[in-house]
């Protein structure tokens, strides 16, 4: 999408920005049928994202006129399995424990340059670095408890 930066009616300043984003999530679960005093829920969960993106700072009035661009990029991929087992104390009374593990990894860069007209990120030209692009990865990992007291006053 395209605005106009600068809020007047003059070519001085817009700026266009473009996303494209993917994303794709599983998720397998194998429970027990629910019959008897216990019960039980295993499963694995997957999620994947690619993302790209684009910032372009259009400066129509500078001479000579010139464009910003910034692109990025950023990649995410999580997975998790987790299990929980339940018990029937009571007709109204229920005590279940789980356990969940997760792991994310986030990759992420973008970088800064000049294009030498103002047809920002549409710019068929060469564009001109600007200082170093910036390029990060991090993950993160948890084991995640759950204990629960589940009472049913009434059937409703």
């Amino acid at each position: 999408f395209l605005f106009n930066t600068d809020g007047t009616e003059i070519d001085v300043t817009r700026s266009n920005f473009k996303y494209d984003s993917e994303q794709l999530s599983q998720e397998l679960r194998l429970a027990s049928d629910g019959d008897g005093r216990w019960n039980w829920l295993l499963g694995a969960y997957w999620f994947d994202e690619r993302k790209e993106g684009g910032l372009g700072l259009v400066r129509a009035s500078l001479s000579p006129a010139r464009s910003f661009i910034i692109p990025s990029e950023n990649d995410t991929e999580a997975w998790a399995l987790f299990g929980e087992v339940g018990f029937d104390v009571t007709d109204k009374l229920k005590l279940t424990a789980g356990l969940r593990y997760s792991d994310e990894r986030k990759d992420d860069f973008s970088a800064f340059g000049l294009v030498f007209d103002v047809l920002g990120l549409e710019s068929p030209g060469p564009v001109t670095p600007v200082g170093a692009p910036r390029s990060e990865s991090d993950s993160w990992d948890a084991w995640t408890p759950k204990f629960g007291i589940d009472y049913r006053h009434t059937e409703d």
